[in-house]
């Protein structure tokens, strides 16, 4: 049965983070950063752990609402599957907005503003569960709904507008499509994609496709179906968002990187992490003011 949680409230405390040992920390923290950022320049600032509610536990696939509010992917209270917690940075609240039997991850702010859609795994059943996409109300006001259970084969996703969603689809190899919800259109992208995909302000889908024994960054132009390469991502690295000002923020390592399309050649060195006992980011997420990842140590 699935249902949504009324209310589940956690006070959450924000920790500057220092050096710990792997011991003490499992791998999927959650962490942020403040973020002052301009046509030429971003500033970070104020590492802060997030995710001490739940140290012991996962927590991954952080999606901002907005500064103040960050969704989650997380087994807070559900050890045997991942709910959506919310965290209100405000307030320093937890709340934890599903309690489903499958699994949930990638939550996503859909374009209405008012409903969030997140992958929904199968709970049991076989050793292939089907994944689908799935549409809850922020406001917890009903169960959702599903979107598309025709591909059940959904790794990740990410919206185009209204009515088209890019679709990672796990398979061998996987393959990145565009699927048209009024319609049931699907539109063929490319093989062999990672499971980063973010659009910028002109609704470009970007995304990482491995082409013979590269990776390239590209675009799309959801309009005309026409990609292009925006540059190389770094060596052994699918994750990265696009910021407010159009930038592209990365990692490798302990380290942040951006990248400027119309100024820079190649990725830029922002922030080394290294010294706080972070190992490796993973897992970008951003704000107007803030960005978010999670980080191993």
């Amino acid at each position: 049965m699935i249902k949504c949680v009324p209310c589940i409230v956690l006070t959450l405390q924000l920790i500057m983070t220092t050096a710990v040992s792997t011991a003490q920390l499992p791998a999927t923290k959650l962490y942020k950063m403040d973020m002052k950022a301009n046509e030429y320049k971003v500033l970070l600032s104020d590492l802060a752990y997030l995710t001490v509610f739940n140290p012991d536990g996962y927590n991954n696939q952080p999606y901002f609402i907005d500064d103040d509010h960050l969704l989650m992917s997380s087994d807070w209270e559900s050890a045997e599957q991942t709910d959506i917690v919310h965290l209100d940075l405000a307030s320093k609240e937890v709340i934890r907005i599903t309690e489903t039997r499958d699994g949930e991850y990638s939550p996503t702010i859909q374009p209405d503003g008012i409903q969030f859609s997140v992958i929904r795994q199968e709970a049991e059943s076989s050793s292939n569960p089907s994944q689908v996409l799935w549409s809850y109300p922020l406001d917890r006001s009903s169960i959702g709904s599903a979107l598309i259970v025709d591909p059940d084969n959904i790794g990740y996703h990410c919206w185009i507008n209204t009515h088209q969603v890019a679709l990672y689809l796990v398979g061998d190899p996987n393959e990145l499509i565009l699927y048209d919800l009024n319609t049931q259109d699907r539109y063929h992208i490319a093989y062999k994609v990672g499971r980063a995909l973010k659009t910028d302000r002109r609704g470009e889908l970007y995304y990482t496709q491995q082409v013979g024994s590269s990776v390239q960054l590209r675009k799309l132009d959801p309009t005309t179906m026409r990609s292009k390469i925006v540059t190389t991502p770094l060596e052994g690295n699918q994750d990265f968002d696009i910021l407010p000002n159009g930038f592209l923020i990365t990692s490798s390592g302990a380290r942040l990187y951006i990248y400027r399309p119309l100024i820079d050649q190649e990725w830029q060195e922002l922030i080394d992490l290294g010294s706080s006992g972070i190992r490796k980011i993973t897992r970008i997420a951003s704000s107007k003011n803030r960005i978010a990842f999670v980080g191993s140590e």
